[in-house]
């Protein structure tokens, strides 16, 4: 290739199969404005399919972006265009050089890896896979309606222990702590549940309406980009349904928030792993790959070895894909090229790791099926949404308020939205379980809380 690069790259195609059921629970795309246009609609239907099916291996050295784009686009059977005009106004170059180098990731990722570092995003939009600025894919939005009754669908056993709780009154047994998680008030016309609200039938049965799902999406899935925060994006119920305008991205998410939350409700109170939120099925298995590379053991003696060359040898040695988040690092002053010394021997990766980039100040997280060392400023604003069953501790609203209260004065009290941090929780009572947004280490400390909480003395 041109300008000295070097370009080794290879391409592996994954066969997904897409079951009749999985067709059957494709959302509902609400009639636009104008006229669909059917065979527009099936060749981005295609283009998203293969974005989370066709995985990539390529190391790129000062590529400039074009060509990478060109590169992708022939390999992956996909259009890939340069959003000229928005790049322009950004005053970013078609021949911006790319360094970065991964392997076994899908294209949707690799492009985020590849496209971070230049403040840059992707859209699909009329048959193509467009790379633009953040700002224009922020205002791309599509419109999507999701059928969520039987979501909000309360359990028998559930329905049965709260009308008999809105019978006998408040519970005068109660410790000092319950008292306290106790909403304060409730509405004039209902009972209110954390994470939704439900209002009496003429029959007395309990019919949730969909507010506290909706404030449960808004508030987990990209809060700033909501109408009611001055965003683009909105959502409104009809008749049981959802009715979303919002970037693919956030659409994405969405479904996947209502897969896991109807994933936990079958569970029915059994202690399940729920996969994170927002990521496909071929994504969890990677990350379920980097989980276990973390838990594997490591020797290592570096002298003076560039963080790039470490990077490189542990990547090969535990056959996971550790990258650099070249922009936070170049913000914070930080060489890739900067000098190691240390020796670890038969220690769990995950804290070798730990003790390998403490002296940099820095960190390592899992995102976009990589394990990314990047800065703690950015590690603490990676937050990611998990699902967590409960219906084996908690059932009733009360319940749920015990258990939230006793996770975020545990587990890192100072990084909770009530004290001024990042992390949320919040109830979602249909399904029995809870929806915690924090970071990959607060999860792995409430996981294990949780755990404790489980065994039985």
């Amino acid at each position: 290739m041109s300008r000295g690069v070097l370009l080794r790259a290879c391409l592996c195609t994954l066969c997904v199969a897409v079951s009749l059921v999985e067709l059957t629970n494709v959302d509902q795309t609400a009639t636009a404005a104008e006229p669909v246009d059917l065979d527009a609609a099936s060749v981005e239907k295609k283009i998203r399919t293969k974005l989370d099916a066709s995985k990539s291996e390529f190391d790129f050295q000062e590529t400039p972006l074009e060509e990478v784009v060109d590169y992708l686009g022939k390999f992956h059977a996909i259009e890939i265009l340069l959003d000229e005009k928005a790049l322009d106004e950004a005053g970013i170059e078609r021949d911006t050089p790319v360094t970065i180098q991964l392997k076994g990731v899908t294209i949707r990722s690799a492009l985020r890896h590849i496209l971070r570092p230049m403040d840059l995003a992707f859209v699909i939009k009329d048959e193509a896979l467009l790379i633009t600025t953040s700002d224009v894919a922020e205002n791309e939005l599509r419109v999507r309606v999701y059928d969520v009754r039987t979501l909000l669908e309360f359990p028998p056993a559930t329905k049965a222990k709260k009308a008999a709780r809105t019978d006998s009154g408040s519970d005068p047994s109660k410790t000092t702590i319950e008292k306290q998680a106790k909403p304060d008030s409730t509405p004039a016309n209902g009972v209110q549940t954390l994470g939704v609200d439900v209002e009496p039938s003429p029959k007395g049965q309990l019919v949730p309406d969909g507010d506290g799902l909706i404030a449960l999406i808004t508030s987990c899935i990209q809060p700033t980009t909501w109408d009611e925060v001055g965003g683009p994006g909105s959502i409104v119920p009809f008749q049981g349904k959802l009715v979303v305008s919002q970037t693919d991205q956030a659409l994405r998410q969405i479904r996947s928030l209502i897969d896991r939350l109807h994933e936990a409700k079958r569970a029915a109170g059994k202690v399940v792993m729920i996969g994170e939120v927002g990521l496909s099925d071929v994504e969890t298995a990677t990350e379920k790959r980097i989980q276990s590379a973390l838990d594997s053991k490591a020797t290592f003696d570096f002298q003076e070895t560039p963080l790039r060359d470490v990077v490189a040898y542990l990547s090969k040695k535990h056959k996971v894909t550790l990258a650099i988040d070249t922009r936070a690092l170049d913000e914070a002053g930080i060489e890739v090229d900067t000098p190691i010394t240390k020796k670890i021997r038969d220690m769990r990766l995950t804290n070798a790791l730990k003790h390998l980039l403490r002296p940099m100040d820095l960190k390592v997280i899992v995102k976009d099926e990589v394990l990314l060392i990047t800065t703690p400023e950015v590690a603490e604003e990676h937050l990611t949404a998990r699902i967590y069953p409960v219906g084996d501790l908690a059932d009733l609203d009360d319940d749920f308020g015990i258990l939230i209260q006793t996770i975020v004065r545990t587990v890192s009290p100072t990084t909770w939205d009530e004290v001024g941090g990042p992390g949320s929780a919040a109830p979602f009572a249909p399904s029995q379980c809870l929806v915690i947004q924090q970071t990959g280490e607060v999860h792995d400390g409430i996981a294990d809380l949780l755990t404790k909480l489980r065994v039985k003395n």
